[in-house]
């Protein structure tokens, strides 16, 4: 990161405020012993130094370039996030083995700082500038930056193009009580993860096309609650998908929700 902060702060001092770069290269841990064990890096026997291949970026400034049709705000952590788990799918489709998880790090804002884990193992961070830091560099507006062990996104494929399917698309909207610590990432990690029961033919995998969450609300719930409204988006390659098959599918996320998170579903 900080070469990416003083490109950053050159070009936001010469009036560019809208900046996103990135660079990748070798980061070193001096005592191998102590460093986060990973499968993705070479240790120096002698000296206990480790190697780590990493992609890094860095994004301050507006969302968008001033343009009418759109809102001028500047851009924050979840813009990135969701770049960042566009480009993890190359590696898992579904983000199943993927997790950002709630940590700190000196140089990053407390409270907007996240871990990402890949197969139960840290191999990066996003966050947001720490304020000291962002007042040191001058920076006017928040710095969003990311790190990640580059070998970890190696192992992802070249998309492969899917045909659109003819059939029709089934929408169902949840609103679900869930308990104010589990995150929105154990949520939807929990639907992904449903396995379909022996009695519904429908592959839930098959047929489960997105995951949307739409509204968070605290207002009518009990103080350790949460209200959150997901929609379910489905859609099958080899035909219509009935009223029937739906409705079990659902039941069976429901259940699985239920199982392993607490979560129950709304009472009208």
């Amino acid at each position: 990161w900080p070469g990416l902060l003083l490109a950053a702060n050159y070009n936001y001092a010469r009036q560019q405020t809208r900046i996103r770069i990135f660079e990748s290269g070798l980061g070193f841990v001096l005592n191998a012993n102590q460093a986060t064990e990973t499968d993705y890096v070479d240790v120096d026997p002698i000296n206990s130094i480790q190697q780590i291949p990493l992609l890094a970026g860095l994004a301050t400034g507006n969302f968008a370039p001033e343009q009418w049709g759109i809102t001028a705000r500047t851009i924050d952590l979840f813009d990135i996030k969701a770049d960042l788990e566009a480009l993890l799918q190359l590696t898992d489709p579904k983000l199943l083995e993927f997790e950002f998880l709630p940590a700190e790090h000196k140089a990053l804002h407390p409270g907007q700082t996240a871990c990402i884990i890949y197969n139960a193992k840290p191999i990066g961070w996003l966050g947001t500038l720490h304020p000291d830091l962002q007042q040191r560099l001058d920076f006017g507006t928040n710095v969003i930056l990311f790190e990640l062990q580059l070998p970890a996104l190696m192992k992802g494929k070249l998309p492969v193009f899917q045909p659109l399917s003819k059939f029709p698309i089934v929408r169902r909207d949840l609103s679900l009580i869930v308990d104010k610590n589990i995150s929105s990432t154990q949520l939807l990690k929990s639907i992904k993860s449903t396995k379909s029961i022996k009695s519904i033919k429908t592959v839930l995998q098959e047929i489960l096309q997105d995951i949307i969450l739409f509204d968070i609300y605290t207002g009518d719930t009990k103080p350790n609650q949460k209200s959150v409204g997901i929609g379910l988006i489905f859609q099958s390659a080899s035909g219509t998908l009935s009223d029937t098959e739906i409705n079990a599918v659902v039941a069976n996320i429901l259940q699985h929700l239920e199982e392993e998170l607490g979560v129950a579903l709304k009472a009208a």
